[in-house]
This record gives structure tokens, sequence and C-alpha cells, in this order.
């Protein structure tokens, strides 16, 4: 039976130190309000950065861009000096060649040829015809709606079905929005207004890792009073009388004001709601991300900063010294390959070795690397990282939601607690809105 050793007092307790909840923290410490931050791990979360012995791989790739001004000059005078800005470089390996991502029209016509073609005019049939999209029918019925059959077959079903290891027609019609790949959906629609498109902003990135922004915004919340305790997993929530008591390892934190941005299942575990919304938060599940690090000698790889694949065991490739060569040692490189996997299957359990022994055939013959060259293996993890949107999950979301804001004074924040597919500066944006309404 635990016993609790001491009980601390803040004004808003915030479970779960990633992105959404340190800038949460750091815009209420702005303001005079005392937060406790508490975070199962270690600092950043899914935008944080892990160092095994000097190789420094984000949980991601990460690089931050945002139109939104007030978000993208507080995180860049964070650094001192201030971050230097790049151009994105983003590729797709479609059928051996390179393609720019987004499409060009270039591309589209020169080295899809025939494909392309007949994308582009199923594309400009389907504009005609549908002008609304619909992300309540299955990703199939949606894709071929707004894209065309031939676009569909090609693209959305074989990269889909790889991403979530799922049938298109399970799948919701937000989950390409919604995923790592969401951009894809604009490649046609930025040859009309190609102006509008997000990726052609400049990026920015850490000399050693996305990390690096977490930790900064994490010294500005203890700077501002904040306390943020890592290694502090969250296990039971009561709510008496207006205030809540959070109990985490033998002790319990008090405030009248709780803020989870952990998923939002494992949330309602902690709370322990009516069966019925138990069940509904059940299956609200979360896709894991697994990536393999291959460390190599120090040379451009993908030239590129990473690079989308079809029909490979990995979905995406990343080339980590592109975005700075100090995430690894002096005359090192780590090629990230993220393979999709399931919690607990068998790819998810496998080794680094079982991991690159699934990857070496394709690395080898697409070029990506030689044979005898390969120094280390690093695996990174992350069990919730995607949001699943399986058909009909849009009704238990919204029994859940109902049932969370019948609690006063519990809110729910981020990609996993309000289970919404985010950009950072998105986390960021909604994070420093939530902190103005709960001053």
């Amino acid at each position: 039976m635990r016993t609790f050793s001491s009980y601390g007092h803040a004004d808003v307790i915030i479970i779960g130190g990633g992105i959404s909840g340190l800038s949460l923290a750091w815009r209420l410490c702005l303001a005079g309000v005392g937060v406790v931050v508490l975070e199962a791990g270690t600092l950043g979360g899914l935008a944080g950065t892990i160092n095994k012995n000097g190789y420094c791989m984000d949980l991601g790739p990460h690089s931050f861009f945002s139109p939104d001004h007030q978000i993208l000059q507080s995180l860049l005078q964070l650094f001192t000096p201030q971050l230097k800005s790049s151009k994105r470089n983003v590729k797709l390996f479609f059928k051996n060649k390179y393609l720019h991502y987004p499409f060009t029209p270039l591309d589209l016509m020169t080295k899809m040829g025939a494909n392309g073609l007949r994308s582009a005019l199923d594309f400009c049939k389907q504009k005609f015809q549908n002008r609304r999209i619909n992300q309540t029918v299955s990703v199939k019925t949606w894709a071929i709606q707004n894209f065309g059959e031939h676009l569909y077959q090609i693209f959305f079903k074989p990269y889909t079905e790889q991403f979530w290891l799922t049938e298109c027609s399970r799948l919701a019609g937000a989950v390409i929005p919604s995923s790592a790949h969401h951009n894809w959906i604009n490649t046609f629609q930025l040859l009309c207004r190609p102006d509008h498109d997000r990726e052609q902003l400049p990026t920015y990135y850490p000399t050693t890792g996305f990390g690096e922004i977490c930790d900064q915004i994490g010294l500005r919340v203890k700077a501002g009073g904040g306390q943020i305790l890592l290694q502090s997993r969250v296990h039971g929530i009561i709510c008496q009388k207006g205030a809540f008591q959070v109990k985490y390892g033998n002790a319990v934190v008090q405030a009248r004001q709780v803020v989870s941005t952990i998923p939002i299942n494992m949330l309602m575990r902690l709370i322990k709601p009516p069966s019925g919304i138990a069940a509904a938060a059940a299956r609200l599940t979360f896709r894991p991300l697994l990536a393999l690090g291959i460390v190599l000698p120090a040379r451009s790889i993908l030239k590129c900063d990473y690079l989308y694949t079809l029909h490979r065991p990995y979905n995406r490739l990343t080339d980590m010294n592109a975005f700075s060569p100090a995430t690894s040692p002096a005359s090192e490189n780590i090629l990230m390959a993220e393979i999709p996997s399931l919690w607990g299957d068998a790819i998810w359990r496998a080794g680094s070795e079982e991991l690159y022994a699934l990857c070496k055939q394709d690395l080898i013959q697409d070029g990506w690397i030689e044979p005898n060259e390969v120094r280390a293996l690093l695996t990174v993890k992350a069990s919730h990282a995607y949001p699943f949107y399986r058909q009909g999950y849009q009704n238990d979301l919204k029994h859940v939601m109902a049932y969370l804001d019948s609690i006063p004074g519990l809110t729910t924040l981020g990609r996993s607690g309000a289970f919404k597919y985010m950009d950072i500066d998105q986390c960021i944006r909604d994070a420093f809105d939530c902190a103005d309404q709960l001053n």
C-alpha cells in the first residue's frame, strides 16, 4: 500500500513535459502563475532528442517552421546567437526516382511520366466534381473522391497502408492530414496556389537536436518559478470539492487546475470514468514510433534532409547530418530509418540487429549504405506517437471530450492529450491560447 510522503501546492498542475506542456508552463510562468510539470520520462516527449554516447536522435525528425510570427519569434529569442534559417529539403523516392516534396509541375510531368499526367487529369476532374473534402468517410473513399482512382492506387493506398499497417477502408479520411505525410494532400493544390504551402517556409534547427528547444523552454519555466519534476509518472487523479490531488511516486501535489497532455486514453484510466466512457476512451488508440539509427562514416547520404519511401520496410529516412553535423561525433553520420509497427507486434519487440536485417537489403539496393560500413546500430521508440483515426473514432472522441468538459478545472491539450495531429508550432499556439484562458 502506498504511503504519501508530502503534499505540494500549485496554481496549475501540468501532466506531461512535451512541447505542449512546456509551452503552457512557460506562458503561465510569464504571467506569474505557480506551475508544477510532472513528466514520466525525460524532457521534451515526442519533441525531445535522445542522446546516446554522443549520438543525437530526434523522435521526429523535427525542424521548426511557422507562419505564426509570434510563435516563431518567441522560439528564436530562446537562443543566443539566434538559430540560422535554412531551406527545407524533402523528397519522395517514387519508382526509383527522386521527386521534390511537395511535387513540382516539372517532376509531375518528367519523372512520373504517364502516372503524373493521368494523376493530374484525375485531380482536375475531381476538383470540379467535389468541392468539399469530407473526412468522415474512409481514406479510400476520401482519396478517390478528392484526387481520383489512379492517384489513390499508386500513392495514397500503398503509402497509407504501409504507414498505418491497416486497410484504407478501415481508416477515417482525417488520417491523411493527421499523419506525418499530411501535406501530401496539398501536392496538386499547390499547382494552383503555390504561395500557400507551409513547406516553403524557412526552417530552423538547433545544433544538437530539436530537444534543445525544449531544454531552453524548461530553463525559462524554472527561471519563472515553475517546477519541472522528471521521472514522475502520475498514477492517480482525485477531484474533491473543486480541487485536484495528483499522485506521483510517493507524493501528492494539489491544485485547482489540471492540464493533461498525456495520451487521452491514459488520462481516462487515471480518473476512472463510467464504464461506457472508459470503453470509448480505450478505443482511442495510438500508433507507436520506432526508428533505427544506423551509424555510418560522415557523408551526405540522401542528398536531402529526409526522404519518404514506398514499398520499403521503412516509410521515412533521415540524414541527421543534413540537419546538423553536431548530431553525431566527428567523422560519423546517422541514417535514421522509421519503421512502421503496432504496439506489441514482432517489429516493435525486435532488437536493433533484427531491425537492421529487415531493412538491410533495400538500403543497400537503393544505394543508401554499403554492406560493410555500418559502425553501430541504435534504436529509439515512442509508444504513443500518432493518433489512430480508425473509422468511427469521432463518435468515441466526442463522448470522451464531453465527459472531460463536465469536470471543472480539467483541460486536455496537445497532440496526444486532445487526440489531434498538430505540427510543433500549432501545439505551441494552442498552449499559449490555453494559458491565456486559464490566467
